[in-house]
């Protein structure tokens, strides 16, 4: 429990504003990523490397030119890169393209920024986990319907930075909205949690992805429901065997777990 860096060191000075940062490894070091402000409206997704010792790299534009306004970026580790995803605006048009990249372990953007999802409706929210061998699942929130609502997509790329599924697949798509979703694997299969709606209150649902892009539980499973409270902000994570999924408790501003099965069982009423 000894702090190794006291004060902390400095890694991102490539804004104005240097902000919602996330950190991801590969066993060795790490990698963090951050949304940097470069004028009023324009924003980059940036990134630097990390070393065991606390030695951190300079930090470089991961983001597709020109800058535009972005989302805070996500990284998942995969077998021998990282994958990072984002929204960014869509030139033209108030709509958000989930966008992505293959990241190497010290942090150099190793693609063009391309598309994942890429569609006339808005997708927000971008998640991803890798299975530490083929590849990774991305997931967001999709407004694919065109009413206002959202739904839970995702889709698979490989570990060459291939998209298997344009345009994605429905995870869930109910008539009510889901959002904020979050993705882990557990070695065998991704669990995808999500806020959901249909009850009328905000709860956390989850479905079970299998690699080869399969969803187990088409219509959601309940995870955690509450008639007077909200349950939001859902993270997932796995030991390699069970999930354990996360929340905040509008009502009581506490968090909240309870631990998932490979098949699905939820271990903790």
């Amino acid at each position: 429990g000894t702090v190794l860096d006291p004060g902390g060191f400095g890694i991102g000075f490539l804004g104005q504003n240097d902000v919602a940062a996330h950190v991801s490894t590969d066993g060795h070091q790490w990698v963090v990523t951050w949304e940097a402000q470069l004028a009023s409206y324009s924003w980059q997704v940036a990134g630097a490397a990390v070393s065991a010792q606390g030695v951190a790299g300079s930090g470089s534009y991961w983001g597709a030119a020109p800058p535009s306004f972005t989302s805070p970026p996500w990284l998942a580790w995969g077998k021998t890169n990282y994958f990072a995803v984002w929204t960014q605006l869509r030139s033209g048009n108030y709509g958000y393209d989930v966008m992505g990249s293959r990241i190497s372990p010290n942090a150099a953007r190793l693609d063009t920024p391309y598309p994942v999802s890429l569609s006339v409706n808005p997708q927000i929210q971008p998640d991803a986990a890798g299975d530490g061998t083929n590849g990774y699942l991305v997931v967001w929130s999709d407004g694919a319907r065109g009413d206002g609502q959202w739904d839970i997509y995702g889709s698979r790329v490989t570990a060459r930075g291939q998209v298997l599924d344009v345009g994605g697949f429905p995870i869930t798509a109910s008539s009510t909205a889901e959002t904020n979703p979050a993705v882990a694997f557990n070695g065998t299969r991704y669990l995808v949690v999500w806020v959901d709606t249909r009850n009328g209150s905000q709860d956390i649902y989850g479905a079970r992805v299998n690699l080869d892009g399969t969803v187990l539980e088409t219509n959601g499973f309940p995870i955690a429901h509450s008639n007077s409270a909200n349950e939001i902000s859902p993270a997932v994570a796995s030991n390699g065997k069970d999930f354990l999924v996360a929340w905040g408790v509008q009502s009581s501003s506490s968090v909240n777990c309870a631990r998932i099965s490979d098949s699905g069982q939820l271990l903790d009423n």
